[in-house]
């Protein structure tokens, strides 16, 4: 089958960067290091279901779309700020937005954006970010309360895709230390196995995606 292809360089605090791959196609998003024996990340847009694969231990954990409520005495105030774009390059024709997200005055995200670029692969990635959001916001209670920082709240529990309003990320980096740059970008014709759970693989933890 056809997919979409991007490529990405990825990179953690105090971890050397590496390589991540992001294929889509009309019915799933996965990704992984560029091989398919890899451990991978599996979204089923149509069942709004995330399926974290792990090849060591032949098992994979499952989450799926909840629409759990957030608290809103713990959701921080969200606010945004435009930076100029003048001496940045044009991406497929057209000037990139770099925005600035912020949560009670704090800076969490900044995001260099290709606003219109495959808006079908930013609906993927926004389905994603709000199963895991969900995942989220249901173990928040489980969270100990000097991990949930204002910029973690926003950027996983309150408002993971605000920045997605902006268009396809090009270049990402928050709070954390974590960044992330598109490398490039393509189509190839894909196996449909790398959409598909490996056979004889266990679920690790239950449907509500607790262990």
């Amino acid at each position: 089958m056809k997919a979409r292809v991007f490529l990405f360089q990825e990179q953690e605090k105090d971890i050397d960067p590496y390589p991540v791959r992001m294929l889509v196609t009309a019915d799933f998003l996965r990704m992984d290091e560029g091989s398919a024996n890899d451990d991978f990340l599996l979204f089923d847009r149509k069942k709004q279901v995330v399926f974290s694969v792990n090849r060591d231990t032949q098992s994979y954990y499952r989450f799926e779309r909840r629409n759990v409520g957030r608290d809103g005495k713990r959701k921080p105030k969200l606010t945004v700020a435009d930076n100029d774009v003048s001496d940045m390059p044009l991406f497929q024709g057209k000037k990139p937005r770099y925005r600035t997200y912020f949560a009670n005055g704090d800076r969490c995200l900044d995001v260099v954006s290709a606003p219109g670029f495959d808006e079908d692969a930013v609906a993927a990635i926004r389905g994603y970010l709000n199963v895991m959001s969900d995942e989220h916001a249901a173990t928040l209670d489980q969270t100990p309360r000097d991990m949930q920082a204002d910029c973690m709240l926003a950027d996983f529990v309150y408002a993971p895709v605000r920045h997605l309003n902006d268009g396809f990320p090009l270049r990402e980096w928050d709070y954390r230390g974590y960044s992330r740059t598109l490398i490039d970008v393509g189509e190839e014709t894909v196996r449909t196995s790398l959409f598909e759970l490996p056979e004889g693989y266990q679920q690790a933890n239950t449907v509500a995606g607790r262990e």
